[in-house]
């Protein structure tokens, strides 16, 4: 990692279980851990602690991965910022009238909404390619709420497409798809209420898309 932090791993892993367990900078410093270059001194256990707080998203994935105990030290405001990644799909930037895959589509909305509901961030093969807190994890009741409205709409959202499938208003074409100007508005009005509900309570959504984009393009 690179924080300007000079621990390696183990380290790192043992002050995170250490403050997940409840001890200060100085306790953990005054700890001994058979671990390599352990135990770390109070400066150093402080950097990390203040590295995992300050909503450095790579960072805070590599730690709850490594540490799963921390889940339940992280800020409603960590914990959304890992749950950009949900709606950082196609499904919530191509116009819906352009839309070249139903099926593609559906699924994207599914898999958000098991992102939000267990947390497993998966590929389109189904690998799981990150596991973050879910919203059950949330704080605040009004954050909770707000992202199970979030999660219902999102089942209106794939409804709509599974009705018109049905009756027609949504059918595929030769090798694209058709949907019906209605149906694709009223698609469209329902998905930007869904990212506006979200940046009512994590107003960087937009610019953390952004930056994931770039990140995923620049790996």
């Amino acid at each position: 990692m690179s924080d300007g932090i000079r621990a390696p791993r183990e380290t790192r892993i043992a002050v995170w279980r250490l403050m997940a367990e409840g001890y200060s900078d100085f306790a953990i410093a005054n700890m001994t851990v058979q671990l390599p270059h352990f135990p770390a001194d109070a400066s150093t256990a402080a950097k990390i602690r203040r590295a995992f707080f300050a909503l450095d998203r790579s960072y805070l994935v590599q730690a709850i991965k490594d540490e799963p105990e921390l889940k339940k030290l992280l800020k409603d405001e960590q914990i959304l910022r890992l749950m950009v990644r949900a709606f950082s799909r196609a499904a919530f930037e191509t116009p819906i009238a352009q839309e070249h895959s139903v099926p593609d589509f559906i699924q994207a909305i599914e898999d958000t909404i098991d992102v939000l509901n267990t947390g497993d961030v998966r590929a389109r093969n189904g690998r799981i390619l990150e596991q973050i807190p879910t919203l059950y994890d949330l704080k605040d009741d009004s954050n909770i709420a707000v992202v199970q409205r979030i999660v219902g709409k999102l089942n209106r959202l794939r409804t709509m497409c599974d009705n018109g499938r049905k009756d027609g208003s949504i059918k595929q074409v030769d090798i694209g798809w058709m949907i019906a100007p209605g149906v694709a508005g009223s698609m469209e009005a329902l998905r930007s209420d869904i990212l506006a509900d979200f940046e009512g309570i994590y107003p960087g959504l937009r610019t953390e898309i952004l930056d994931l984009r770039l990140s995923d393009y620049t790996k």
